[in-house]
């Protein structure tokens, strides 16, 4: 894992971790000069996600505790805000579980805290990583391909550029396989810990919904209007920095309900 630190030291840190795939530049790089001049931004790179890293991701455990020991070893445990992408906030939530650091600010972006037992995670992961490692190679997916990442991100040429294309077939499995069996606990409530759930209303918004408020009771759900899975962060750079600056400072913050 490799950690990327942007701004002064002087301000709150707030991390920011990816998804699935995905580089840490393709994700935030057109947010960080935006959220620099009020905070000192972390930037998570997963193993084998980033060119300057020739390891293999092998669990999300790993990354998890790496996470949680580089908050330890560098900001005394101790972190002003945590946003995490999609994976990224399966890796918030497990944080928040363990309560080993403290984070003031937990926003989770489109994270579908799916869960599956063997052998139903292992043939999920059979099925879908052949399809999503052939959409990360390929330089123009064949159109009905293109049409399945423009139904669940809403342009797919655009989503491709934010994953990591020199992601590993083992690394791609392994990132689906494990999630899907590393479970998030319910009912998980901190006092000193505000809790915001972000997602797009033209994901499933039934089953994300229900999912959130049954591991964060406590969480304030912000539903983004037309939006599709994280389609506000890779697509809508400012508004997505608008709302983060609402939500660290703990304001209320609402996005418009028609596309």
């Amino acid at each position: 894992m490799q950690f990327h630190e942007f701004g002064e030291n002087r301000n709150p840190v707030v991390m920011l971790i990816p998804g699935t795939g995905c580089r840490w530049q393709g994700e935030f790089s057109a947010v960080i000069d935006g959220l620099t001049k009020a905070y000192k931004i972390i930037c998570v790179s997963f193993d084998g996600h980033d060119d300057n890293d020739h390891n293999t991701f092998r669990n999300i455990n790993d990354q998890i505790l790496g996470t949680e020991k580089y908050i330890k070893e560098n900001y005394n445990g101790h972190l002003y805000g945590v946003y995490g992408s999609s994976l990224g906030g399966s890796v918030l939530g497990k944080l928040l579980e363990r309560n080993n650091v403290q984070i003031d600010i937990a926003i989770t972006g489109s994270t579908d805290f799916d869960q599956k037992a063997n052998p139903w995670a292992a043939i999920w992961a059979i099925l879908i990583t052949p399809l999503f490692y052939y959409l990360v190679k390929a330089k123009h997916p064949v159109k009905i391909l293109g049409r399945f990442l423009d139904n669940m991100y809403g342009d797919s040429e655009k989503a491709l550029r934010v994953m990591y294309r020199g992601i590993s077939f083992r690394s791609l499995f392994n990132v689906y396989y494990t999630d899907l069996l590393t479970p998030v606990a319910e009912n998980i409530v901190s006092k000193n810990t505000e809790i915001y759930c972000t997602y797009g209303t033209e994901e499933d918004t039934k089953t994300l919904t229900k999912r959130y408020l049954q591991h964060f009771p406590n969480a304030e759900l912000i539903a983004l209007g037309g939006m599709h899975h994280e389609e506000f962060l890779i697509f809508h750079p400012d508004d997505w920095i608008n709302m983060m600056q609402h939500l660290l400072k703990q304001k209320k913050y609402s996005y418009r309900n028609e596309p």
